[in-house]
């Protein structure tokens, strides 16, 4: 069984909430829609399960890009049989719980009845919601939002952490990265990222796990032409970070054992002299292992355009706050090519 923590991380991360409209006939209808996509299947179809709906799936294909993308498994739970789901769900969202709230008071000022007429004025309130709704689902999320803490402390709350797996699972990465060293020998580094359109969960979780840091980087592909990443590149805090997450993980568990390894296995070799060869084939093998783990390779480049971006969040302090995003701001020297906040 998935615990709501965990499925408001999976929801947060590659969940959708909407309203439907359907015409048929000169009859318009209003519904609301859950989605949950993802290339896992044992996980859409747990959501299924769980709670109902339909699993509709899109076989492996290849993009326009000439990449050939995983089977797609799509969870949809319709209409006013998801009212139960989202009242319960609500209280654990930290990125789309507005939406959730819009759904709820929706359902219930809309209760379904077969063949009831509906007035003019009722009909024009629900298109007024499908509107609204969809404005919601496409708003830009604005860089002056943004709070972080200054005195992070990695929380022990169970609830944080089976969230946090959740939104890992979905948008979440975890990879080792090979670069080749000045002694020409290969250079090998753990890299966890997250990244998102919206800057609402990432927000709460850099506060809450006291580690990594947060940066704003161009993005092709978002509507805003940026996107928010979380990421984490210190060996000690991927250790951290891995431990409290790893009971907790469903899809990528694999994935962070062997990260997990590699991090605790590496032993630093400095100076002129090159690497063992123990050591080496060690870093080797966990780098091929995690590719396995992840199939789809283990250091994925970034299908964004990273561009610095202009200005900085020192106009974004505020006194600390308990909500996600309402937190002071810290700021520190990025990495080349991404903004950090």
């Amino acid at each position: 069984m998935l615990s709501w923590n965990y499925i408001a991380g999976l929801m947060d991360g590659d969940g959708s909430f909407s309203l439907i409209r359907k015409v048929r006939g000169k009859s318009v209808g209003y519904y609301p829609l859950i989605q949950f996509s993802n290339s896992n299947k044992a996980t859409v179809y747990a959501l299924k399960d769980m709670f109902g709906g339909s699993v509709h799936v899109r076989e492996s294909w290849v993009g326009k890009d000439g990449v050939r993308r995983k089977t797609n498994y799509t969870w949809k739970f319709e209409k006013l049989a998801s009212h139960e789901f989202l009242k319960t769900l609500e209280p654990y969202l930290v990125l789309k719980r507005d939406r959730v709230a819009f759904l709820n008071k929706y359902i219930q000022d809309n209760p379904f009845k077969r063949g009831q007429r509906i007035s003019a004025e009722k009909q024009l309130e629900r298109k007024s919601a499908w509107i609204n709704m969809k404005a919601m689902n496409t708003s830009l999320d604005s860089r002056g939002n943004i709070k972080l803490k200054t005195d992070r402390r990695m929380t022990s709350s169970r609830a944080f952490w089976e969230y946090c797996a959740g939104i890992v699972d979905t948008d979440g990465s975890m990879s080792i990265k090979r670069e080749t060293g000045k002694c020409k020998q290969p250079v090998y580094s753990a890299v966890i990222n997250i990244t998102m359109c919206w800057s609402g969960a990432l927000c709460y979780i850099y506060n809450k796990s006291g580690v990594g840091k947060l940066y704003i980087v161009g993005a092709k592909t978002a509507l805003s032409g940026q996107a928010f990443r979380y990421g984490i590149y210190s060996k000690d805090e991927v250790v951290r970070f891995v431990k409290k997450l790893l009971p907790y993980l469903k899809i990528k568990k694999r994935a962070a054992s062997i990260l997990l390894e590699f991090c605790e296995g590496y032993v630093a070799q400095t100076g002129r002299y090159l690497k063992t060869q123990k050591q080496q084939d060690f870093r080797e093998d966990c780098y091929q292992r995690l590719i396995e783990a992840n199939k789809y390779g283990v250091y994925k480049p970034s299908l964004m355009d990273l561009k610095p971006l202009p200005g900085n969040a020192e106009g974004n302090k505020a006194e600390a706050g308990d909500e996600p995003g309402t937190v002071n701001v810290v700021s520190e020297k990025a990495p080349e090519g991404d903004a950090e906040l």
